[in-house]
């Protein structure tokens, strides 16, 4: 089908098969447009031409402007590699943050100005050794993924590693800090069943904010954990069923929990936030944190005699190593009476 755009005429030479357009409008002198017609350099000469502006110059600024490390992160984005490869909302919502904020700083740069050398100064000039390995980790797919679109020829990440510094992760919450939380914070209010909710599930925040009185199925609530995809069934024990029905607010907001005022779904940051002002009124201190509650939750399936396979069903962890660092706070004196106490059972039987 014959492409027709107003003023322009459009042809292909037959010798050569180059393709001419020429741009004629009554009242001004006649123009050349390059490229194939309804092609990127075609059209952007066109629009320019009609605005009365140099074809020429809005090609060139276009060709560089779709150089750019911005252009490029705004179509990795879009992508559905990305879409497809960071299927956590949260993690998306940390790596989009981060392409941004990377684009603010080298966004109107060349793509392919990027090289290793230039990458280790900028992750040198980030303070947090987190940061900058958060940056490094999001860099590597996005610049991977450049190479297989043929925006660059090679990967300028690789063979840079940053290690993390060592350390045993979130603290578990101590049955005393426990305690002073639940004696700041009765039945009956928000904060409250923010923290139960936590406890006596062992999940994490990204899945906790979602549950409502409908994700409760057959006395417990079935969830597919949103950053490993995996599927646990974690039953509704009483301390967690009182702090439901004593929470007389639930409804009133939304139909999940922890709804916000507006009744919409509580986004993660606000939900730790609001963690965090609680333990504040609490008194309790800074290292007491959410996740700090889903180690105490396996911590005590731990001392309650359950087997590591039994913690698994309820944490949802993929790796049995994970949940022998996440039981380390196991009492090891309760553990060693318990155990004698089981051999003398048997001994006397």
């Amino acid at each position: 089908m014959r492409i027709r755009m107003k003023y322009v005429r459009h042809w292909v030479d037959k010798k050569t098969g180059r393709p001419y357009a020429r741009l004629r409008r009554p009242g001004f002198p006649e123009i050349s447009l390059p490229g194939l017609i309804g092609s990127p350099e075609f059209l952007a000469g066109y629009h320019a031409a009609m605005r009365g502006e140099t074809p020429t110059l809005a090609i060139a600024e276009m060709t560089a402007r779709n150089g750019t490390i911005s252009h490029a992160v705004n179509l990795y984005l879009s992508s559905n590699g990305f879409l497809s490869r960071v299927p956590s909302e949260a993690t998306r919502e940390r790596q989009i943050s981060t392409l941004k904020k990377f684009c603010d700083l080298v966004g109107n740069l060349p793509l392919k100005q990027l090289d290793e050398k230039y990458i280790r100064r900028l992750l040198g000039n980030i303070a947090s050794i987190g940061v900058s390995r958060t940056t490094l980790i999001t860099l590597k797919p996005f610049l991977r993924w450049a190479m297989m679109q043929q925006f660059i020829d090679t990967d300028p990440t690789i063979g840079i590693v940053i290690k993390p510094p060592k350390s045993n992760g979130h603290a578990t919450a101590t049955e005393d800090q426990i305690a002073q939380f639940e004696m700041r914070w009765p039945l009956g209010t928000r904060e409250r069943l923010l923290f139960a909710l936590l406890l006596y599930t062992g999940q994490r925040c990204s899945d906790i904010r979602k549950l409502g009185p409908h994700s409760i199925v057959n006395g417990a609530f079935p969830i597919t954990q949103q950053k490993t995809g995996a599927k646990v069934v974690v039953p509704v024990i009483s301390e967690l069923q009182a702090a439901i029905d004593a929470c007389n607010v639930i409804g009133i907001y939304s139909d999940t929990f922890l709804g916000t005022k507006s009744g919409r779904l509580i986004n993660q940051r606000s939900l730790n936030k609001w963690f965090r002002r609680a333990c504040d009124e609490a008194g309790l201190p800074a290292t007491v944190k959410p996740h700090g509650l889903r180690k105490a939750c396996c911590r005590r399936l731990a001392q309650a005699g359950c087997s590591v396979k039994q913690i698994q069903a309820i944490s949802g962890h993929l790796t049995l190593k994970e949940i022998e660092r996440y039981t380390r706070d196991y009492d090891n004196e309760q553990g060693a009476r318990d155990a004698f106490a089981k051999l003398s059972a048997v001994r006397a039987a």
